[in-house]
């Protein structure tokens, strides 16, 4: 990944081989081939991938090259002087700090958007993946309510792209919706899951991928993004939970759990061998300090379509025992 940058403007400038990769981005997000990383201070930075040395024409004057290639290697940031007339080679290798195969671990991003239809697209995805030092990366084909994007070319491992130890691997991101129960991904799938009518019951999408042999969850789970723990809180099996807010508003420690919240636990809990309705799993235990309710809308598109449900309040945490 290269930033290339003149101290006279203060603006980038594209690398001759920079990869534009704003027509695989089925114009979501941010369609661009300069990419922000998600990493602190200025390794946060815009970055071109380039997929290898590259010689270019240039203003006279200071220019800032960085160079980095994912978290297990450090940046390199330098500034160079070009003058009229002349040929300046600067040559510049980040260096690896540590190397996390050697301790088991194996670089991984479960969550990436784009297409692949062709060989130029898969070309240009891995050489994205290996200069984030990504060795598996899950290409989503995402979905909502109405249609698909990022396309793929098919699922399973005939469609994967192997380079070395960097795998390119079709998975999905659906079903997903903002407003009501959240994303969901999945991974080593044989085909899309996804079935309009019955949008919202995000298990028998679970129980389908697992049939396929692949592993599906959440997405957005640590942001607080999309209401995820709705469905999280009806469909996470086998798990006890309480409200990490208490009942006093001016104190944030995580509530026990009462009498009274058993009791509240104990209204959702069904009968057996009932409690039907696609989210809801025999066995699932709810201790619940702070209950609210969602409202009964019409099953139209866009609008949470369950009946009366309690859920917990946001930020809620596994209880131990």
């Amino acid at each position: 990944m290269v930033r290339l940058m003149w101290r006279t403007d203060g603006l980038q400038r594209r690398p001759a081989n920079g990869i534009e990769f704003a027509p695989q981005f089925d114009r979501q997000g941010h369609a661009s081939g300069v990419r922000a990383a998600n990493l602190p201070g200025p390794l946060g930075a815009h970055f071109w991938c380039v997929p290898g040395p590259f010689d270019m024409a240039l203003a006279p004057g200071t220019w800032q090259i960085g160079v980095r290639r994912g978290v297990e290697h450090e940046a390199v940031f330098v500034d160079v002087t070009v003058r009229s007339g002349e040929t300046t080679e600067q040559i510049l290798r980040p260096r690896r700090w540590v190397d996390m195969r050697q301790e088991g671990w194996w670089s991984g991003d479960d969550h990436v958007h784009t297409r692949i239809l062709s060989d130029d697209d898969a070309r240009n995805v891995m050489a994205w993946v290996q200069a984030e030092d990504v060795h598996l990366a899950n290409i989503v084909k995402m979905g909502d309510i109405y249609r698909t994007y990022f396309e793929q070319r098919g699922f399973g491992p005939a469609h994967r792209v192997v380079d070395g130890d960097h795998v390119l691997v079709p998975g999905q991101e659906c079903p997903r919706t903002h407003d009501q129960i959240g994303h969901t991904l999945a991974m080593n799938i044989t085909a899309m899951v996804r079935d309009p009518e019955n949008y919202f019951l995000y298990d028998t999408v679970f129980d389908a991928v697992r049939a396929q042999g692949g592993l599906t969850g959440y997405a957005h789970v640590n942001s607080g993004l999309f209401h995820v723990h709705r469905d999280m809180s009806l469909n996470v099996p086998g798990t006890r939970w309480t409200s990490s807010r208490s009942s006093s508003s001016t104190s944030s420690a995580p509530t026990s759990t009462t009498t009274s919240s058993t009791s509240a636990a104990n209204s959702l809990r069904p009968p057996a061998r009932t409690f039907r309705g696609g989210h809801h799993r025999r066995g699932a235990r709810l201790c619940v300090s702070r209950p609210r309710t969602l409202q009964r809308r019409p099953l139209v598109p866009g609008v949470w379509p369950g009946p009366h449900v309690h859920h917990q309040r946001t930020h809620a945490r596994p209880a131990r025992g």
